[in-house]
């Protein structure tokens, strides 16, 4: 199963996820992606203010580097 990384990017860089994640797809990744973001902004006492994390995007790329998608986190705001 491919290996897909969920680097996220901010105003000051981009923070690397080290080890990535086995998804079936690209699809799955997207599905997986707005899961986590929907849960990062839901439970502010454990990931901080939901404000701070609508200024972020996953950058997500495959085992080889390329970035297959782009998720910003404030597209999940406007999705609700």
């Amino acid at each position: 199963m491919p290996r897909y990384f969920f680097n996220i990017r901010d105003r000051t860089g981009l923070i690397d996820d080290p080890d990535g994640d086995e998804v079936a797809s690209v699809a799955a990744v997207q599905v997986l992606a707005k899961a986590i973001v929907d849960d990062i902004l839901g439970n502010p006492g454990t990931y901080g203010d939901p404000q701070a994390w609508q200024r972020r995007s996953f950058e997500i790329t495959d085992e080889t580097g390329d970035i297959v998608l782009v998720v910003p986190f404030d597209d999940r705001v406007a999705d609700d």
